[in-house]
């Protein structure tokens, strides 16, 4: 999974004007569209589920609207209320090209994911601001154990997370927004804010298990080689440390929402 910087602005017409030096202002660019999309069913049978960007294209299998939603505004899913109960349950595969090929990021996609949804989608919404239990991701004890990638100068940062009992987060040429952004998305289904103050980019690999008690009947039974849950082995392996709080955060309330329209 590609990561970059945390997205899902609203989606507005133009960017703002850029000063290169006083009194030069470089031309707006336009925000990108989507061209064309093609929506259809998942196969009831797939258990396969992954959404990704391909050339310029943004492919999803088996994902609700509901899931497509947190993706385009970078929201967990407490913090999207609302909309029918299909938005949960009912699952879409997609195939979106813009309106002009081109060298897409996933903040662009972003963008464009939101104006499909309300294309396609008749989604209505609107936000709310309320707070939320939520982590900050901060230095341990010690200091950070990252290495500085080694990935080349024009690489984009890559983070994979696999496995079931065991997960693994690999991640090239990724910064700690990029860490704090995947571990909100994927691990902690929770809002983190990377406060360690880095600035860098590293090369790292962090080996956690979701949940030992869930494996074991007592501690004492548990396999011995099992990694440590995610809060010691990111002290451990990254010298980083997850520190539970409650924060303000957006949420989006759906209003309305309609199954898609036709290809």
């Amino acid at each position: 999974m590609l990561l970059r910087s945390p997205v899902f602005l609203c989606c507005a017409a133009f960017a703002q004007p850029v000063f290169s030096q006083p009194g030069a202002v470089l031309p707006l660019k336009p925000v990108p569209k989507v061209g064309v999309a093609v929506i259809k069913p998942s196969d009831p049978n797939s258990t396969n589920r992954f959404y990704t960007v391909r050339g310029s294209h943004f492919v999803a299998q088996n994902q609700t609207v509901g899931n497509l939603i947190e993706i385009a505004y970078g929201l967990q899913h407490t913090q999207v209320l609302g909309g029918p109960p299909w938005l949960q349950t009912e699952r879409f595969d997609l195939e979106a090209a813009p309106d002009q090929e081109g060298d897409y990021s996933y903040k662009d996609w972003n963008l464009m994911l939101q104006q499909l949804l309300a294309d396609r989608f008749h989604v209505q919404s609107h936000r709310e601001t309320r707070e939320l239990p939520a982590f900050t991701l901060t230095l341990a004890k010690g200091g950070a154990r990252l290495t500085p990638t080694t990935a080349s100068a024009d690489a984009k940062p890559h983070i994979d997370v696999k496995g079931r009992d065991i997960i693994s987060i690999v991640a090239t040429d990724a910064d700690t927004a990029d860490f704090a952004k995947i571990l909100k998305e994927a691990i902690v289904n929770r809002p983190v804010s990377d406060e360690t103050g880095l600035s860098g980019h590293y090369d790292f690999t962090l080996k956690f298990a979701p949940d030992r008690t869930a494996m074991s009947a007592t501690p004492e039974s548990a396999t011995p080689d099992l990694p440590p849950d995610l809060f010691t082995a990111m002290q451990q392996q990254l010298g980083l440390k997850l520190v539970p709080t409650k924060a303000p955060a957006d949420l989006l309330v759906i209003e309305d929402a309609q199954h898609p329209s036709q290809n």
